[in-house]
Protein backbone atom coordinates (compact mmCIF):
# COMPACT_ATOMS: atom_id res chain seq x y z
CA UNK A 1 0.00 0.00 0.00
CA UNK A 2 2.52 2.42 0.64
CA UNK A 3 4.59 1.49 -1.92
CA UNK A 4 1.64 2.24 -4.38
CA UNK A 5 0.99 5.27 -2.48
CA UNK A 6 4.22 6.38 -3.64
CA UNK A 7 4.10 5.87 -7.00
CA UNK A 8 0.69 7.38 -7.17
CA UNK A 9 2.08 10.79 -5.27
CA UNK A 10 5.29 10.38 -7.90
CA UNK A 11 2.70 10.47 -10.83
CA UNK A 12 0.95 13.73 -9.34
CA UNK A 13 4.44 15.68 -8.76
CA UNK A 14 5.97 13.70 -12.94
CA UNK A 15 2.81 15.16 -14.19
CA UNK A 16 3.08 18.83 -12.64
CA UNK A 17 6.57 19.23 -13.96
CA UNK A 18 5.60 17.75 -17.55
CA UNK A 19 3.23 20.92 -17.46
CA UNK A 20 5.99 22.70 -16.40
CA UNK A 21 8.68 21.87 -18.59
CA UNK A 22 6.42 21.71 -21.93
CA UNK A 23 5.70 25.34 -20.97
CA UNK A 24 8.69 26.28 -20.36
CA UNK A 25 9.93 24.42 -23.89
CA UNK A 26 7.29 26.39 -26.15
CA UNK A 27 8.05 29.64 -24.62
CA UNK A 28 11.23 29.49 -25.03
CA UNK A 29 11.12 28.78 -28.40
CA UNK A 30 8.45 31.07 -29.35
CA UNK A 31 11.42 33.51 -27.62
CA UNK A 32 13.85 32.37 -30.11
CA UNK A 33 11.08 32.90 -32.95
CA UNK A 34 9.91 36.63 -31.78
CA UNK A 35 14.00 37.43 -32.10
CA UNK A 36 13.85 36.24 -35.44
CA UNK A 37 10.96 38.00 -36.48
CA UNK A 38 12.34 41.06 -34.46
CA UNK A 39 15.50 41.26 -37.05
CA UNK A 40 12.73 40.52 -40.24
CA UNK A 41 10.82 44.09 -39.03
CA UNK A 42 13.81 45.99 -37.95
CA UNK A 43 14.94 45.63 -41.84
CA UNK A 44 11.43 47.28 -42.85
CA UNK A 45 11.55 51.19 -43.64
CA UNK A 46 8.14 51.82 -43.49
CA UNK A 47 6.96 49.30 -40.79
CA UNK A 48 4.46 51.00 -40.25
CA UNK A 49 2.76 50.52 -43.73
CA UNK A 50 4.24 46.69 -44.09
CA UNK A 51 3.34 45.54 -40.57
CA UNK A 52 -0.18 43.95 -41.57
CA UNK A 53 1.39 41.99 -44.40
CA UNK A 54 4.89 41.04 -42.35
CA UNK A 55 2.68 39.77 -39.81
CA UNK A 56 0.58 37.67 -41.99
CA UNK A 57 3.94 36.32 -43.73
CA UNK A 58 5.78 35.04 -40.51
CA UNK A 59 2.27 33.79 -39.35
CA UNK A 60 2.32 31.58 -42.31
CA UNK A 61 5.49 30.14 -41.94
CA UNK A 62 5.81 30.17 -37.83
CA UNK A 63 2.46 28.52 -37.90
CA UNK A 64 1.46 30.95 -34.89
CA UNK A 65 -0.48 34.21 -34.38
CA UNK A 66 1.93 37.08 -34.73
CA UNK A 67 1.20 40.83 -33.77
CA UNK A 68 3.00 43.62 -34.15
CA UNK A 69 2.74 46.22 -31.34
CA UNK A 70 4.19 50.36 -31.38
CA UNK A 71 5.68 51.80 -28.39
CA UNK A 72 2.45 53.23 -27.32
CA UNK A 73 0.24 49.63 -27.63
CA UNK A 74 -1.54 50.43 -31.07
CA UNK A 75 -1.52 47.01 -32.97
CA UNK A 76 -0.19 47.63 -36.13
CA UNK A 77 -0.47 43.70 -37.46
CA UNK A 78 -2.12 40.70 -36.62
CA UNK A 79 -2.12 37.60 -38.32
CA UNK A 80 -6.00 37.28 -37.25
CA UNK A 81 -7.11 40.41 -38.38
CA UNK A 82 -8.02 42.20 -41.32
CA UNK A 83 -7.79 46.12 -41.62
CA UNK A 84 -11.42 46.78 -40.32
CA UNK A 85 -10.01 44.53 -37.22
CA UNK A 86 -7.18 46.47 -36.88
CA UNK A 87 -8.75 49.83 -36.58
CA UNK A 88 -11.17 48.49 -34.14
CA UNK A 89 -8.77 46.02 -32.07
CA UNK A 90 -7.73 48.20 -28.81
CA UNK A 91 -4.68 49.44 -27.62
CA UNK A 92 -2.12 46.34 -25.86
CA UNK A 93 0.09 49.25 -23.72
CA UNK A 94 -1.84 47.02 -20.64
CA UNK A 95 -1.32 43.75 -21.80
CA UNK A 96 1.55 41.91 -19.22
CA UNK A 97 3.48 40.42 -21.76
CA UNK A 98 3.87 43.69 -24.22
CA UNK A 99 4.86 45.55 -20.46
CA UNK A 100 8.04 42.78 -19.46
CA UNK A 101 8.98 43.09 -23.31
CA UNK A 102 8.93 47.34 -23.15
CA UNK A 103 11.00 46.95 -19.49
CA UNK A 104 13.01 44.21 -19.90
CA UNK A 105 13.59 43.10 -23.52
CA UNK A 106 10.99 39.97 -23.64
CA UNK A 107 7.77 38.76 -21.89
CA UNK A 108 5.05 35.92 -21.78
CA UNK A 109 2.08 35.51 -20.14
CA UNK A 110 -0.93 32.71 -20.51
CA UNK A 111 -4.17 34.24 -20.51
CA UNK A 112 -7.59 34.86 -22.56
CA UNK A 113 -7.42 36.36 -25.74
CA UNK A 114 -10.55 38.55 -26.23
CA UNK A 115 -9.53 38.97 -29.98
CA UNK A 116 -9.84 35.37 -30.81
CA UNK A 117 -11.88 34.44 -27.85
CA UNK A 118 -9.78 31.82 -26.91
CA UNK A 119 -6.99 30.65 -23.77
CA UNK A 120 -3.25 31.81 -25.35
CA UNK A 121 0.42 31.78 -24.47
CA UNK A 122 1.52 34.47 -25.72
CA UNK A 123 5.76 35.70 -25.95
CA UNK A 124 6.50 38.79 -26.30
CA UNK A 125 10.14 40.74 -27.38
CA UNK A 126 11.30 44.15 -28.90
CA UNK A 127 11.86 44.55 -32.26
CA UNK A 128 15.39 46.16 -31.63
CA UNK A 129 16.80 44.74 -28.38
CA UNK A 130 18.39 47.93 -27.54
CA UNK A 131 15.71 49.99 -28.27
CA UNK A 132 11.86 49.85 -26.91
CA UNK A 133 10.60 52.85 -28.84
CA UNK A 134 10.84 50.46 -32.03
CA UNK A 135 8.07 48.50 -30.76
CA UNK A 136 7.61 44.88 -30.33
CA UNK A 137 6.56 41.85 -31.72
CA UNK A 138 4.72 39.02 -30.06
CA UNK A 139 4.12 35.79 -30.78
CA UNK A 140 1.26 33.14 -29.45
CA UNK A 141 0.05 29.88 -29.56
CA UNK A 142 -3.60 28.54 -28.42
CA UNK A 143 -3.42 27.10 -24.87
CA UNK A 144 -4.86 23.84 -26.88
CA UNK A 145 -1.48 23.24 -28.51
CA UNK A 146 0.46 23.45 -25.37
CA UNK A 147 -2.12 20.76 -23.56
CA UNK A 148 -1.80 18.44 -26.15
CA UNK A 149 2.28 18.77 -26.18
CA UNK A 150 1.71 17.80 -22.65
CA UNK A 151 -0.73 14.80 -23.18
CA UNK A 152 1.56 13.15 -25.67
CA UNK A 153 4.64 13.17 -22.16
CA UNK A 154 1.77 12.90 -19.81
CA UNK A 155 0.10 9.71 -20.38
CA UNK A 156 3.34 7.39 -20.37
CA UNK A 157 3.76 8.78 -17.08
CA UNK A 158 0.44 8.62 -15.62
CA UNK A 159 0.52 5.03 -17.03
CA UNK A 160 4.06 3.56 -15.26
CA UNK A 161 2.49 5.13 -11.99
CA UNK A 162 -0.53 3.28 -12.30
CA UNK A 163 1.30 -0.28 -13.51
CA UNK A 164 3.51 0.88 -10.12
CA UNK A 165 0.55 0.85 -7.83
CA UNK A 166 -0.79 -3.01 -9.78
CA UNK A 167 2.53 -4.39 -9.09
CA UNK A 168 3.18 -2.65 -5.90
CA UNK A 169 -0.69 -3.99 -5.11
CA UNK A 170 0.02 -7.33 -6.57
CA UNK A 171 3.44 -7.90 -4.06
CA UNK A 172 1.67 -6.94 -1.12
CA UNK A 173 -1.17 -9.43 -1.80
CA UNK A 174 1.90 -12.45 -2.62
CA UNK A 175 4.19 -11.43 0.76
CA UNK A 176 0.82 -11.70 2.88
CA UNK A 177 -0.60 -14.60 1.53
CA UNK A 178 1.89 -17.52 3.06
CA UNK A 179 1.60 -15.72 7.00
CA UNK A 180 -1.88 -15.79 6.30
CA UNK A 181 -2.14 -18.82 5.54
CA UNK A 182 0.23 -20.19 8.23
CA UNK A 183 -1.89 -18.00 10.62
CA UNK A 184 -5.04 -20.09 9.67
CA UNK A 185 -3.07 -23.41 9.57
CA UNK A 186 -2.08 -22.53 13.50
CA UNK A 187 -5.42 -21.85 14.31
CA UNK A 188 -6.59 -24.70 12.92
CA UNK A 189 -4.44 -26.96 15.03
CA UNK A 190 -5.01 -24.84 18.01
CA UNK A 191 -8.77 -25.79 17.65
CA UNK A 192 -7.54 -29.03 17.61
CA UNK A 193 -5.29 -29.30 20.60
CA UNK A 194 -8.58 -27.74 22.15
CA UNK A 195 -10.57 -30.66 21.09
CA UNK A 196 -8.38 -33.65 22.10
CA UNK A 197 -6.72 -34.54 18.90
CA UNK A 198 -3.25 -33.88 20.11
CA UNK A 199 -2.36 -35.87 16.79
CA UNK A 200 -2.14 -32.69 14.60
CA UNK A 201 0.51 -30.42 14.07
CA UNK A 202 0.36 -26.72 12.32
CA UNK A 203 2.07 -26.58 8.94
CA UNK A 204 5.67 -25.31 8.76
Amino acid sequence: VVAGLSSFLAGIFLNRAVERRVTGQVTAKLKREARLAGDLLLSEPDLEAAADRLADRLGRDLGVRVTVIDAVGKVLGDTDLDDSGLRAVENHAGRPEFIDAKRAGAGHAVRYSSTVTIDMLYVAARIDPDDPSRGVVRLAVPLTEVQEAQEEIRAPILMGALLSILAAAALGWLVARNPARRLEAMSRTASDFAAGRTGVRAAA
